[in-house]
This record gives structure tokens, sequence and C-alpha cells, in this order.
């Protein structure tokens, strides 16, 4: 059957403590989008857009099952 949430965008936000940053270098972004991805493959999330910013990163994600 298909799913009633696949629909529902989400807005997930992953803030830093304190507005201390997130990321420290550049591998540090690399590593993050790589897991994130890996994450979203296996979780079937369907991610519709994000942002990098130094202390907050948002995603628009959306279920797929």
């Amino acid at each position: 059957p298909a799913n009633p949430y696949s629909d529902l965008l989400q807005h997930v936000i992953k803030r830093g403590v304190d507005r201390q940053p997130l990321f420290f270098s550049d591998s540090n972004c690399v590593r993050y989008l790589n897991t994130r991805s890996e994450y979203s493959e296996r979780r079937t999330i369907s991610l519709h857009t994000y942002c990098l910013t130094a202390n907050h990163t948002p995603l628009l994600i959306s279920p797929k099952e």
C-alpha cells in the first residue's frame, strides 16, 4: 500500500549548542554529507533540500515508506 505520509514534508534543523559551530573543517562537512546520504538511503527518506551553515543545518525531508 502507498504511504499516507510520503507527501508530508518535515523541516528538521540540527543546531550547535549555544550557536557553536557544527563543522570545524571542510572534511567535517564532507563527512556529514556522506553520512547523511547513506542514512537517507538506509532509512528510505527523501531529502528535498538542505543548507550547510556554520552553526545550523536545516533539512527538508519526507518519508518514502
